[in-house]
C-alpha cells in the first residue's frame, strides 16, 4: 500500500501489482529533480563529512567496481553509494525525497539494456570523480560529477520508454 501511495506500483482491482509506468515527461521531471536535489545534498555533504565517514563510502565504490558485470548488484551498490554521500548532508527530509525518486526509476535501471562497458567507462569514472570531490570538499566538482553521472542514464531510460513494450519485455512489469 505504501508503494502504491508513493506511485511506485499500481494495484489493480484483481489484486495484480505492477510497476507504475513512467511517461517521458515524468521521467524528465524525476531526473531534473534528482539532479537538483542530489547536487544540494552533495554540496552539503562536502561541508559535513568527518574522516570516519569516508572508509565506508570508499568501500562501496570498490564494491561497485567488483560488481561491474553483475547489473543487479551494481545497481544496489550504486544506490547505497549515492545515499551514503547524501546522508552526510544531515538532511533527512531531503534524503527521503531523493530516495523516493530513486524508487520511482529503480525498476527501470534494473533492466536497462546497457552493459558493463557503460558502467566501466561512463558511470564509474563519474562516481570516482564524485568521491574525489567529496574528499576535497569541492562543491563545484561534485556537482559536475553528478551531472556526468545522472545525465547519460536519463537518455538511456528515455530510449527504453520510447520503445513500445520494451519495459514489459525486460520484465519490469514483474518487478513489483
Amino acid at each position: 500500500m505504501q508503494l502504491e501511495s508513493e506511485k511506485i506500483v499500481v494495484i489493480q482491482n484483481n489484486k495484480s501489482v505492477h510497476v507504475n509506468k513512467l511517461s517521458p515527461n515524468e521521467l524528465e521531471e524525476i531526473f531534473w529533480l534528482r539532479l537538483t536535489l542530489e547536487k544540494k545534498a552533495a554540496e552539503k555533504a562536502c561541508d559535513n563529512w568527518k574522516e570516519s565517514d569516508l572508509p565506508a563510502i570508499k568501500r562501496l565504490l570498490q564494491e561497485m567496481w567488483e560488481s561491474i558485470d553483475d547489473p543487479a548488484t551494481y545497481f544496489k551498490k550504486n544506490h547505497q553509494f549515492h545515499l551514503s554521500v547524501y546522508e552526510l548532508a544531515k538532511s533527512p527530509i531531503l534524503l527521503y525525497i531523493i530516495d523516493n525518486l530513486w524508487s520511482r526509476i529503480g525498476p527501470y535501471y534494473n533492466f536497462r539494456t546497457i552493459g558493463s562497458d557503460y558502467r566501466e567507462k561512463i558511470a564509474m569514472p563519474s562516481h570516482e570523480a564524485l568521491y574525489d570531490a567529496l574528499v576535497n570538499r569541492d562543491k563545484i566538482k561534485i556537482t559536475k560529477a553528478l551531472e556526468k553521472n545522472v545525465s547519460p542514464s536519463y537518455g538511456v531510460l528515455l530510449g527504453l520508454l520510447d520503445k513500445p513494450n520494451s519495459m514489459e519485455k525486460k520484465g519490469v512489469e514483474k518487478q513489483a
